[in-house]
C-alpha cells in the first residue's frame, strides 16, 4: 500500500510559515491541478507524473521522495476488516494492526510493523 505524507507536509509548512494552506493554495503556488493534488492526499491515483512529485518535492523543500509517500507492505483497509472480524478479541496482533495507520517508518527508526493475523 502507499501511503501520501501531502496533509503532513501541507499542515508542517503552513506551521513553519505562520500561515494558513489550503489545497488551492498549493495548487496555485505550485501550478498543480487542484483535482491533481485531491487525488493525491487522498490516495486515490493510479498514476503520479514525475514531474508532479519533482514540484511538491521542490514545494515542501523535501530531499527525499520518501518524505511525501510512502511504501507499508500492508494493505490496511484489508488489516482494519480482519480486526473487525476479532472485535472483542483481544490481542496483540489486533492492536497492532488497529493502530498502524499511525505509525509512521521515520518515528520508528525506519522500522515497519508488519502484523501477521491469525485465525483466533
Amino acid at each position: 500500500m502507499i501511503k501520501s505524507n501531502f496533509d503532513d507536509l501541507r499542515r508542517k509548512k503552513a506551521l513553519n510559515e505562520s500561515r494558513d494552506i489550503s489545497l488551492r493554495k498549493v495548487s496555485e503556488e505550485t501550478g498543480l491541478a487542484f483535482n491533481t493534488l485531491q487525488r493525491l492526499r487522498k490516495g486515490e491515483t493510479e498514476r503520479v507524473a514525475l514531474s508532479t512529485l519533482d514540484r511538491l518535492c521542490s514545494y515542501f523543500q523535501l530531499s527525499s521522495l520518501c518524505d511525501l509517500i510512502e511504501y507499508l507492505p500492508i494493505d490496511i483497509t484489508t488489516a482494519r476488516e480482519e480486526v473487525d472480524k476479532h472485535e472483542g478479541k483481544s490481542s496483540r496482533t489486533t492492536e497492532l494492526v488497529k493502530n498502524i495507520g499511525n505509525v509512521s517508518p521515520q518515528k520508528e527508526n525506519k522500522k515497519i510493523l508488519t502484523p501477521k493475523l491469525r485465525n483466533e
